[in-house]
């Protein structure tokens, strides 16, 4: 299997084609954003929950819960097909990580994550 998104937008499509995620609007960060996480983090099978047009921020900026809260999701972020079963998705996982090859570090001066944008 391999991951099938470049980005994070990507796989907020394809999740959405799942039926994986419910965007809400207006929600205030302060006082919903905690108590949806709480939430959502004891709910089997809870969607990923992408709070639009927050209050006192300025459009277009936008906060994902419970995005990796569903094996579905597990399985797709990780590249497996999402209707894995859930002691397969276990041993897919292990098995990806006893194969796992690390990537070596790269130092550079500057990069996007610098960015104050």
């Amino acid at each position: 299997m391999h991951v099938r998104y470049q980005n994070l937008r990507e796989w907020l499509i394809q999740v959405e084609e799942m039926g994986g995620v419910k965007v809400l609007e207006g929600a205030n960060v302060e006082e919903d954003a905690g108590r949806l996480a709480e939430m959502l983090s004891h709910t089997e099978d809870a969607p990923a929950v992408l709070m639009n047009t927050i209050p006192g921020y300025p459009k277009g900026n936008r906060l994902l819960i419970n995005a990796n809260g569903a094996r579905q999701r597990v399985a797709h972020t990780c590249g497996f097909d999402p209707r894995i079963g859930g002691i397969h998705l276990v041993e897919a996982l292990a098995k990806r990580l006893q194969n796992l090859q690390l990537l070596p570090p790269v130092i550079v001066e500057k990069g996007p994550v610098m960015e104050n944008v």
